[in-house]
């Protein structure tokens, strides 16, 4: 609803519908279906890079030439295949948002048909639930356009309430790019996670110090690159396609299930199919990892928005009488933070495996089926946290307490 790219291109199509009322904006050239999200997927592995790799990362005027240069590809995307669009396959802040409101307890619906028939977006225009779909929502606010039946807002848009992750159980198919942007959005949170520990270190001593790739390393380095940049961003492509790797392998097990037959298709399931069936059973672990990882960094970090409230620009102003706010690093204690952190942690495991079992039941032609799906995955597996620092007295203690 507040995406700055959306808002500010459609004040230039209103600009411009003012000055040439019979032309709309752009080529309107129909974004092809092969595209997917894949677009997005490629920016927020930018995105991502920059967040976690990228040196000089933390310089303002570099983050203001990485924004205005992000902001030129999307306006451009925008220019070229629309609006709306670009923002569902090639913007790649509407799409990661995009998967985690569908966990959302509340939604935006569209009930007549007679706007989603103009959608285009397929899912829409095959008359299923279009919920959340901004572009509907458009049209349902704008009643002149292209021969919209002429009702009030009100009677063609509902704001309704839902239980948590309700959006999360679609009935309509996940494509290859939406299962990969998934993944994506799990394991880059993983990965960074992943380069705090001492594990990391050791993978970065082993490929640094490896004779093949020491002359390759070298040569990078010459050239402006720094070895650490270098491994990370080796390490940032590897983490998606392991994970990725990692769930297809379970999906392929899923499929070897007896009886694993899709309702209503007369065949059973294959690993791609069974894979996107189940992918967005992942979006409320995404949830929790980032919620766990981000936690302490939200609530001190965040802080910083006192002082900038008065002086946004830096210009030495004090409008809230808030410049001279300095940051409470104990705002939040470390025992807090662990817990809460646990406590996100497991309860995003508890609900997705509850989505999938949900799905399974809808997904399969029995319940035995449904079962015997879920096998691959009904093995024993759990996190260890234990109190660091720690001698072996209680990590023998914290074991015993795990497999009890």
């Amino acid at each position: 609803m507040i995406n700055p790219w959306k808002i500010l291109y459609g004040w230039a199509e209103s600009g411009y519908r003012l000055l040439f009322p019979t032309r709309e904006l752009g080529l309107r050239i129909p974004y092809p279906r092969w595209l997917g999200v894949w677009p997005a997927f490629a920016f927020f592995i930018v995105f991502v890079w920059g967040e976690l790799v990228w040196e000089n990362n933390a310089i303002p005027m570099n983050l203001g030439f990485a924004i205005l240069a992000y902001s030129g590809a999307t306006w451009i995307g925008m220019f070229v295949f629309g609006r709306h669009p670009w923002l569902r396959g090639g913007e790649a802040f509407s799409v990661a948002f995009g998967f985690l409101a569908r966990f959302s307890p509340s939604e935006i619906r569209i009930v007549e048909p007679s706007i989603c028939n103009l959608c285009s977006a397929d899912r829409c225009r095959r008359g299923e639930d279009c919920v959340d779909c901004y572009e509907c929502l458009f049209r349902a606010h704008s009643p002149d356009q292209r021969g919209i039946a002429r009702s009030h807002p009100s009677r063609r848009v509902e704001w309704n309430l839902r239980p948590f992750g309700v959006g999360l159980l679609t009935p309509d198919t996940t494509s290859t790019s939406q299962m990969a942007f998934v993944v994506l959005l799990l394991s880059t949170v993983s990965f960074d996670g992943f380069m705090a520990t001492p594990l990391w270190n050791e993978v970065f001593d082993t490929i640094t110090s490896t004779r093949t790739l020491m002359p390759m390393l070298h040569r990078l380095n010459m050239m402006g690159m720094s070895v650490d940049s270098i491994v990370s961003t080796i390490g940032l492509l590897l983490a998606p396609l392991v994970f990725l790797t990692v769930y297809l392998a379970f999906s392929f097990l899923m499929t070897l299930s007896e009886g694993s037959f899709r309702e209503g298709a007369g065949r059973p399931f294959t690993t791609v199919e069974m894979a996107g069936h189940f992918v967005l059973c992942l979006i409320p672990i995404a949830i929790a990892y980032h919620l766990a990882h981000y936690l302490s960094f939200l609530f001190i970090a965040g802080q910083l928005i006192i002082p900038l409230a008065s002086d946004p620009f830096g210009f030495g102003w004090n409008l809230l009488g808030t410049a001279d706010y300095r940051i409470n690093a104990g705002i939040i204690g470390a025992r807090f933070a662990w817990n809460a952190s646990i406590s996100f942690v497991v309860v995003g495991h508890v609900i997705s495996v509850y989505l999938g079992h949900i799905l399974a039941l809808r997904g399969f032609e029995n319940r035995r089926s449904a079962l015997n799906s879920q096998y691959p995955h009904a093995r024993p597996d759990g996190i260890l946290y234990l109190r660091w620092p720690m001698d072996s007295r209680s990590a023998h203690r914290g074991v015993a307490e795990f497999f009890s």
